[in-house]
């Protein structure tokens, strides 16, 4: 995917670099901000901002870039502060976007450098942190940084190690990438991952219940499973003769003739206090609904009369500026009888008897609207006499009544009074015994969840097994990238010394070995070369294969560790010489940013900006005076 920078602007200063498909130079001695530079362009492209040189920090405000990605040219403003939510604001064909730039917030679900992943075509995924239990591991996020790590060789890495791979953190992800490239991971990997571990989370708490509820339950009266459930039943047999007998005893037929034409009576008497209630809560009702439309019928006539005194139409105002913008308005900018501010033809303005008129009309309606309140008012004050006296009533019969059912109750108080303590006794048996009960049955529920996780977890670690051996595509691609290895590890006339192998790239780790030794194991100068030959290789491969590996190289220290003159000179003269064919191999596929302290003559014409003591990145003349 085509990934290039056009253009950088370092606001609050007078600083803007241009940039051009292919070679692009950035020349200057040690210490003229070659290196700082290198680290904004790491910025503008969403990587993180802790901070870059004094210099950078008090001066530059925000990076405003152009890129292009793919096909599309992009606009970007990024402010420089280390607030990770600091939105990035984004233009492009007419659109705007305004971004967090590294962490979502509330506002905007998305961030940044997540639109950047999207636009370059590269996969959002979540891997765990520790690759060899990903059923146990957090999970962490591949960035959009984490990616373009194969795009840029820093100063400070070029001689230390492989992409970042001497950081335990960095090298997990730089190892992802490799295989996300190359295709021994992708999406269905991660899902596999993420599926394994949200299912181990889940086993571990229900075997870590299971256990605690077998230690619960040992040696207590509970561990006998068929004694509760026999206990239950027999509460429940002997609760349902209780209720029977009690039912028996208060049968209305067992009761006296004068009791039952009681009992008639009050159940008339509460029908008729039921409709009584509902009564008076539609009269309520009412008066309520009447009240607000009074209330309403004042206000407009209010807006009447101040319409009347005011001998004006309603919001008749004079604007002097525009109430959006505040730019100044001309009373001829529009036609007679057209307003001058929407330019919309005005509507005829009701005159001082139609006003009025209108006003009678409302003020009669409010007299009738408080008439109609009036009666509802009166309605409910007879409705809740008449309550109070069926409530009288209602009392006096429910004395009848009790003393009717005294004598009859008495004979058989003792007996139901014991029914009622043993009924009660077996309530709170039975439902101790339920909660029993309960705890089994989700022991049970546990058992079997238990037992289809671990064979869903075996399912999974098999898939995952599966998904992650490398198949035939994915060797014959390691196969292409180890060739363009060998390519350029003879093109930069890298050492040849040992009996071991001259190029390849280690099966386990994916860093790259020459002449049989791995990375570490070389010289400085030598690992600067292998380094560079290993970034190139990735980028022809991904080329030629069409790996989804952005296209764009930034290497900042080529000739750290590396001598200038006789063999070492050679060297310096062979990175150039590749550096500046690689663009006839990619056409303006390909951008390459360099920085160099010297560079020979034939690379002069590739130089985009100078920089030198007395013009250094920031502009001595930009640099902010310090504060008396």
């Amino acid at each position: 995917m085509k990934l290039r920078i056009n253009s950088l602007l370092l606001a609050g200063t007078s600083r803007q670099i241009r940039l051009r498909p292919g070679l692009n130079v950035i020349l200057g001695p040690i210490s003229t901000g070659k290196t700082a530079l290198t680290k904004l362009f790491e910025v503008l492209l969403g990587g993180s901002y802790t901070g870059i040189n004094p210099e950078v920090d008090a001066s530059v405000s925000e990076l405003a870039g152009e890129l292009t990605i793919g096909d599309a040219n992009y606009s970007v403003i990024r402010p420089l502060v280390q607030n990770d939510t600091a939105r990035v604001q984004i233009a492009a064909n007419g659109t705007a976007l305004s971004l967090p730039a590294m962490r979502s917030d509330v506002g905007a679900p998305s961030t940044y450098g997540v639109w950047l992943l999207e636009r370059l075509g590269l996969p959002v995924l979540r891997v765990p942190q520790a690759p060899t239990r990903p059923a146990d591991s957090a999970f962490i996020p591949i960035s959009v940084s984490d990616y373009l790590r194969y795009c840029r060789l820093r100063q400070d890495d070029i001689d230390v190690d492989v992409l970042g791979s001497s950081q335990t953190f960095r090298d997990i992800k730089r190892r992802y990438v490799f295989r996300i490239f190359y295709g021994g991971y992708d999406a269905e990997v991660a899902r596999l991952q993420d599926d394994l571990r949200s299912l181990q989370t889940e086993l571990s708490q229900l075997q870590g219940g299971r256990a605690a509820f077998e230690r619960f339950l040992e040696g207590t009266a509970l561990e006998n499973r068929a004694e509760i459930q026999r206990g239950l039943a027999e509460a429940r047999e002997r609760l349902t003769t209780i209720e029977h007998e009690r039912s028996g005893l208060a049968r209305p037929e067992r009761a006296t003739p004068e009791a039952l034409r009681i009992r008639g009576e009050i159940l008339a008497l509460n029908q008729r206090l039921a409709s009584a209630r509902a009564d008076v809560e539609r009269e309520s009702a009412s008066s309520r609904q009447l009240a607000e439309l009074a209330n309403e019928l004042q206000a407009q006539s209010v807006r009447l009369t101040k319409a009347i005194v005011a001998g004006e139409r309603f919001l008749d105002f004079e604007f002097v500026v525009c109430p959006r913008c505040g730019s100044g308005l001309d009373r001829n900018r529009a036609r007679q009888d057209h307003c001058y501010l929407c330019l919309q033809e005005e509507r005829t303005a009701p005159t001082r008897e139609d006003l009025l008129r209108e006003q009678d009309r409302i003020n009669a309606q409010i007299a009738e609207t408080e008439e109609l309140i009036l009666a509802h008012e009166q309605r409910i004050r007879d409705l809740e006499k008449a309550l109070l006296l069926l409530d009288a009533e209602r009392a006096e019969l429910g004395h009848a009544l009790d003393r009717e059912l005294e004598s009859f109750v008495s004979d058989h108080a003792e007996h139901l009074e014991a029914l009622a303590r043993e009924r009660a006794a077996l309530v709170e048996r039975i439902r101790r015994f339920d909660d029993y009960v309960g705890l089994f049955q989700r022991f049970d529920a546990t058992l079997s969840r238990v037992s289809h996780l671990e064979q869903r977890r075996r399912e999974l670690e098999a898939a995952l097994d599966r998904a992650e051996q490398l198949d035939s595509v994915t060797q014959s691609r390691l196969e292409r990238l180890e060739w363009w290895f060998a390519k350029y590890v003879e093109a930069l006339e890298i050492p040849s010394f040992g009996s071991g192998i001259r190029a390849a790239i280690d099966r386990n780790d994916y860093q790259p070995i020459v002449n049989g030794q791995k990375f570490p194991n070389l010289s400085a100068g030598v690992r600067v070369l292998v380094n560079i030959a290993h970034l190139i290789a990735h980028h022809q491969v991904g080329r030629e294969l069409q790996l989804p590996i952005p296209g764009l190289m930034v290497l900042d220290g080529i000739a750290k560790n590396i001598g200038k003159v006789g063999y070492d000179a050679e060297r310096i003269e062979d990175i150039w010489t590749a550096l500046i064919r690689l663009p006839g191999d990619f056409g303006d596929e390909l951008q390459i940013i360099v920085t160099a302290n010297d560079v020979p003559d034939r690379v002069q014409r590739y130089v985009r900006l100078t920089l030198a003591a007395n013009d250094r990145l920031i502009p001595i003349s930009d640099l902010q005076e310090p504060s008396t």
